[in-house]
C-alpha cells in the first residue's frame, strides 16, 4: 500500500498521457443532486413559496400548485377549464432575471436605465389579475389563493384583504368612481364590492363558465364580462341583471374591453380570433383574424382607432378597428406566449407580459421595443398603467406584484 502511494504521482502523469482523466469525487454532484430534489419536494407538497430573491426556480408543471390537473396543456384543442398553456409546455424563468433594470437584449431599445419597483408580497398563490384605483391610489389584486388584496401603490403596504370566493380569482377591476370593485372568480359567481369597507355588495350569477375580465362602462352603470362559457354579457349593476349576451366566439373567451367611447367592445378568444361587437345592439361587426393561437388579451387605443392583441403564438398584433386590417405585427415580441396587453392613456406605449417572465414596452407608431424590464420569476399574468402612465404594474405567478416606476413617455 505504501508503495502504491509512493507512486501516485507518477500514475496520475501516466493517465493523464494517455488521455484517461482522474475520477471526480461525488460530493459535489450529490450536494446539487440533494438540493434539486429537496427543492423539488418543496414545490411538490405546495408548502414552499418561490422566492423571487433565488437564483434560480424550477420551472412550472403539474406539481406547481399554480397548475390545475384538469386543465389541458398546450396540446388541447380545448381549452375548457382556462389554464394557459405554454408552446413548449414549460413556464421557466430567464437564466438571468435581474433586478428590474432595463435590458436592451437583442435589438437595440432604450439604453440601459434603472428603473424602480415596489414588490407587493401577501398573497399565497399565483397572482392572475390586477387593477388600479381611478386615482391610482390604490391597487387591486387577484388570486388564485381566493382573495383580493387592495394595496396603497405608493408604500407597498396592503391596506385590506377581501374574502368571500371559494375559487381562483381570474378578474378583477375598479369601477370608475373607485367606489366598487368586480370580480371573477371560478365559482362562477361575478361579485361587487364596496372598495371602502370591503364589504360585498352583490353577486351576478349566470355564466356557466368562470369570467376571465371584467370591466366597467365609463358611466359606471353597466359591467362587461367575458366568460370560458364562449359568452360575453352585459350586466345592470345597481340590479345585478343580464341586459345583454354576445354570441359569436366557439371557444372561451379570455379577455374583453370597452372603445374609449363605449360604442364598440373587442373580445379576445381562444379560437383564435379577435371580434369587435357593437356595444348597444350585441351584433358582431368584424372577426379579425390572423393570430394562429389562443387570443389572450385585448385593448384599445385612447382614440378608439386601433386595438392591440397579444396571443400565444408570441406576437402582438395591432389592428384598424374600421377596416379590420393589420397596421403592424410584431411577431416574435416575446421568447414564449404572450398573456397580457395594455396601452398607456397617451397611447404612446403599448405594454405587454409573457410566459417569459419579462414586461416589454412598444411603440406602435414603429412597433420599436423601447424598454425591457425583468424582475419576475414566473408567468406575467397582467399588467396595467396607472392612470397617469407613469405607473406599470404587473402580477405573476411567481405570487407577488410589481409596480414599476416608468415615467412619462
Amino acid at each position: 500500500m505504501t508503495r502504491i502511494w509512493l507512486h501516485l504521482p507518477l500514475i496520475l502523469s501516466l493517465a493523464a498521457f494517455l488521455g484517461c482523466p482522474p475520477q471526480q469525487t461525488a460530493s459535489t454532484d450529490s450536494t446539487a443532486d440533494s438540493s434539486a430534489t429537496a427543492d423539488a419536494a418543496a414545490d411538490g407538497d405546495g408548502a414552499s413559496v418561490p422566492d423571487p430573491e433565488a437564483d434560480a426556480v424550477e420551472p412550472a408543471d403539474a406539481s406547481d400548485p399554480s397548475f390545475d390537473a384538469d386543465e389541458p396543456t398546450a396540446d388541447s384543442s380545448e381549452a375548457s377549464d382556462g389554464e394557459e398553456p405554454s408552446a413548449d409546455g414549460e413556464d421557466a424563468p430567464p437564466e438571468d432575471p435581474g433586478d428590474g433594470n432595463a435590458d436592451g437584449g437583442e435589438e437595440p431599445v432604450e439604453p440601459a436605465r434603472h428603473v424602480e419597483s415596489v414588490k407587493l408580497e401577501g398573497h399565497d398563490a399565483p397572482v392572475r389579475c390586477i387593477a388600479f384605483s381611478p386615482d391610482g391610489k390604490h391597487l387591486v389584486s387577484g388570486s388564485e389563493d381566493r382573495t383580493l388584496k387592495i394595496w396603497d401603490v405608493e408604500t407597498g403596504e396592503e391596506v385590506r384583504t377581501l374574502s368571500g370566493h371559494t375559487g381562483w380569482m381570474w378578474a378583477v377591476t375598479y369601477s370608475p368612481d373607485g367606489k366598487t370593485i368586480a370580480s371573477g372568480n371560478a365559482d362562477l359567481k361575478i361579485k361587487l364590492w364596496n372598495a371602502e369597507t370591503g364589504e360585498e355588495i352583490r353577486n351576478l350569477e349566470g355564466h356557466t363558465q368562470r369570467a376571465f375580465e371584467l370591466e366597467f362602462s365609463a358611466d359606471g352603470t353597466q359591467l362587461l364580462s367575458a366568460s370560458g362559457d364562449r359568452t360575453l354579457k352585459l350586466w345592470d349593476v345597481a340590479t345585478g341583471a343580464v341586459i345583454r349576451t354576445f354570441n359569436g366566439h366557439n371557444n372561451e373567451i379570455w379577455a374583453a374591453t370597452f372603445s374609449p367611447d363605449g360604442k364598440q367592445i373587442a373580445s379576445a378568444s381562444a379560437d383564435y380570433n379577435v371580434k369587435l361587437w357593437d356595444a348597444a345592439t350585441g351584433s358582431e361587426l368584424r372577426n379579425l383574424k390572423g393570430h394562429w393561437l389562443r387570443v389572450y388579451d385585448v385593448a384599445y387605443g385612447p382614440d378608439g382607432k386601433w386595438v392591440v392583441s397579444a396571443a400565444q403564438d408570441k406576437d402582438l398584433r395591432i389592428w384598424d378597428t374600421e377596416t379590420g386590417q393589420v397596421i403592424r405585427k410584431i411577431e416574435n415580441a416575446h421568447t414564449d406566449w404572450l398573456a397580457c396587453v395594455a396601452v398607456d392613456p397617451q397611447g404612446k406605449r403599448i405594454a405587454s407580459g409573457s410566459s417569459d417572465t419579462t414586461m416589454k414596452l412598444w411603440d406602435p407608431e414603429t412597433g420599436k421595443e423601447l424598454l425591457r424590464l425583468r424582475g419576475h420569476f414566473g408567468t406575467v399574468a397582467d399588467i396595467a398603467f396607472s392612470p397617469d402612465g407613469t405607473k406599470l404594474a404587473t402580477g405573476s405567478w411567481d405570487r407577488t406584484i410589481r409596480i414599476w416606476d416608468i415615467g412619462k413617455p
